[in-house]
């Protein structure tokens, strides 16, 4: 199932960036103003076309596959499992310190934000990894954060409830629970 999985997330990733190289084409089809320039892209961008419907059917098929192996079930379980894990792990990691250091939005990083981007990626990591395995999380602290946690915590307390409810046939039902958890997770940097 593993593997069947892994060949779905890689054969996904490719299928965007063919989405993304089409769209690109198309932009660069339009904004071409002689008709010479047109006929030349043309050829490519229904190549592009062609190889965008091959990769969405092979995603599409390997995603079939995925829902009717006899141990779909139970291996989204597993992983759901694994995620609640990773959630109550960064959750308990989210307080101030007892010096009342606050946590540090770019986790000394250059990036804005970076504290998001990494606790989305452990929960990526914790339905899509191999092994059932959840990351100990070690946050930066700083003394001058404004950083109020309390939105974040809370946001991820109720994605541990609602996963408790979500009814699960197969990994591709928690992987789609998480890509629709994505942009409400990323509006909290506003915050």
């Amino acid at each position: 199932m593993q593997r069947l999985i892994q060949d779905w997330l890689k054969k996904q990733e490719d299928h965007s960036y063919a989405e993304a190289r089409l769209r690109q084409m198309e932009y660069d089809w339009e904004q071409a103003s002689e008709a010479s320039s047109r006929a030349k892209l043309t050829d490519s961008l229904n190549e592009q076309r062609r190889a965008v419907s091959v990769s969405q059917q092979t995603v599409a098929g390997l995603a079939q596959r995925i829902a009717q192996s006899p141990d779909a079930k139970q291996y989204a379980e597993s992983r759901r499992t694994n995620l609640l894990n990773q959630l109550h792990e960064i959750i308990d990691k989210l307080h101030p310190t007892a010096t009342n250091q606050k946590l540090s939005r770019n986790q000394s990083m250059m990036i804005d934000n970076y504290l998001f981007r990494r606790i989305y990626l452990m929960l990526q990591r914790a339905i899509e990894n191999e092994y059932m395995v959840h990351e100990i999380p070690e946050f930066m602290y700083a003394d001058d954060s404004r950083f109020d946690e309390t939105q974040l915590r809370n946001y991820l307390v109720a994605m541990m409830d609602e996963l408790l409810k979500l009814p699960l046939n197969s990994f591709l039902d928690l992987h789609a629970y998480l890509r629709r958890k994505e942009e409400g997770f990323f509006a909290l940097t506003k915050g």
